[in-house]
């Protein structure tokens, strides 16, 4: 890219200008003290918003996202219990032993 400008004449800037509110993918797991797995999961989930600008161009996550209630009570449990809860699911999960009729009839 530099090239590119060079030849053509287009200023380009000197140093990337940082935004504190938006964050990498790197820098979502530094901040929320969780691990880059962790926040993949969250976002393929369609639970934690990202995007990128250009295709292959570094997540972008903002920092408000990542302080929302829903995400913070999903990092606590995580924190608490180890382990990483993106939703019950257990309401849509069929029954391996279904109640025999002698223990509905009570």
């Amino acid at each position: 890219m530099k090239s590119a400008r060079r030849n053509h004449k287009i200023k380009g800037r000197a140093k990337t200008v940082d935004d504190p509110g938006v964050l990498t993918l790197h820098g979502a797991a530094r901040y929320t003290a969780t691990s880059d797995t962790t926040i993949t999961k969250l976002v393929n989930a369609g639970i934690l918003p990202m995007h990128r600008v250009v295709p292959y161009a570094p997540w972008e996550i903002q920092r408000s996202d990542l302080d929302s209630d829903r995400i913070r009570g999903i990092l606590e449990t995580l924190k608490r219990t180890g382990r990483l809860r993106l939703g019950d699911k257990s309401v849509t999960q069929e029954a391996l032993f279904p109640p025999q009729q002698s223990e509905t009839k009570e």
